[in-house]
């Protein structure tokens, strides 16, 4: 896919180096002496060290370690072109954005070509439950003959196979590939756990969920979250900012838990 069909998806604050998509002329992947402005983009990445050539670096914070400290790395390795949210002096193709999660979710769902939007998309969220709910879900979809798979904190899995899952929602990119492998595998319906680490960090944004779940709030996670309101306003945003209920999709809907303090106050708001 192209990097201008890629950057679609974006508002990019300004381009450093060669402006993408400024011309039609083609060159060698990773001809850095006269690098394409427009280069055909055959892989994404956010570790610099997974960079192949020819493939796209979205330079991401994490919790211990910067994207943007790797960049150069990711460009030694062959990278064609870099999305960052800090200004970066190469002769690259460097496109600053405001929030590169944002950016890495954003070009995973296209260059996956949405998978999402192909499925029945089934969130569920909250401190305890989720797990149970998901294998609740899964073994009544499966019983009625639906084709489903389950991304959560055990693994994730689908069509009689079972993957090892670092965490409980991987990140954005690694997301939309499953996604894309489940589509591929004739699945119809996900049932995907959705951390508040996930929320806050932008791992589910540009997924087109068809029904949100929330389970209940308490205690947990404030090594993260610092205090209840912030990890709450995390928890919440699957309903207020990535449940599209003004889709015009009328399959769009929220299960909440109305025996939970907090789901009884994001009822009444919804």
């Amino acid at each position: 896919m192209r990097l201008s069909d890629l950057l679609k998806t974006l508002d990019p604050v300004r381009f450093y180096g060669i402006e993408a998509g400024q011309s039609n002329h083609v060159s060698d992947i990773g001809n850095t002496d006269n690098p394409d402005p427009d280069p055909e983009i055959g892989s994404i990445h956010y570790r610099a060290q997974d960079v192949q050539p020819g493939g796209l670096f979205v330079a991401i914070e994490g919790l211990t370690a910067d994207g943007h400290d790797f960049i150069d790395e990711a460009l030694t390795r062959g990278a064609s072109a870099i999305v960052t949210q800090k200004p970066v002096k190469s002769e690259s193709i460097i496109i600053e954005v405001e929030n590169t999660r944002k950016a890495l979710a954003a070009i995973s769902a296209r260059f996956f070509i949405n998978p999402s939007e192909k499925l029945f998309l089934i969130g569920i969220t909250g401190t305890n439950g989720k797990t149970t709910t998901a294998f609740l879900i899964e073994h009544i979809l499966d019983k009625t003959g639906m084709h489903v798979g389950v991304i959560g904190t055990l693994n994730y899995r689908y069509a009689g196979k079972t993957f090892p899952n670092p965490m409980t929602t991987p990140e954005s990119l690694d997301l939309q590939k499953i996604l894309a492998e489940m589509v591929d595998n004739g699945v119809t319906h996900v049932v995907m756990e959705v951390s508040s680490h996930a929320l806050d960090l932008y791992r589910v944004h540009e997924c087109k969920f068809d029904l949100a779940i929330f389970t209940n709030l308490t205690q947990d996670h404030l090594d993260y979250h610092k205090n209840m309101d912030s990890y709450w306003s995390c928890k919440k945003r699957l309903f207020t900012e990535i449940l599209d209920v003004t889709s015009g999709n009328d399959r769009v809907l929220a299960i909440i838990n109305h025996n939970d303090e907090r789901g009884r106050e994001l009822s009444h708001n919804l």
